[in-house]
């Protein structure tokens, strides 16, 4: 949980101490968390680097700088627009109105919810 900006802040932080446990114990923050963080962030620039750029036919050399420029434009890119493009995605089936009645409705699909109780 808490504010996706916070943990990727936290995460570039932690990757700029050389992903330093000491760091994450200076600072409070939970190393497994950002270890396993670490390895998602792994496997999706992978992907990327075998999926989606090595389609292009280039050589494999072309892919390797291709891809480790796109991890660092990504892991660095702190202004957020990019950032909030991806949270806003991914978190739009989770959006919600509150009805007259008192239950949400998902905005994607109109699934009801029960309003929590207190």
């Amino acid at each position: 949980g808490g504010d996706p900006i916070a943990q990727l802040n936290a995460y570039v932080q932690w990757e700029r101490s050389g992903f330093s446990a000491k760091w994450c114990a200076d600072h409070y923050v939970n190393l497994r968390q950002l270890q396993r963080s670490r390895d998602v962030y792994e496997q999706l620039a992978e992907l990327v680097k075998t999926r989606i750029l090595g389609n292009r036919g280039e050589s494999q050399n072309a892919v390797s700088a291709d891809s480790q420029t796109f991890a660092r434009h990504s892991a660095h890119d702190m202004d957020g627009i990019a950032i909030r493009r991806a949270l806003c995605a991914g978190l739009f089936t989770h959006a919600c109105r509150l009805q007259r009645s008192g239950e949400y409705k998902t905005i994607s699909d109109t699934t009801r919810l029960a309003k929590e109780s207190g």
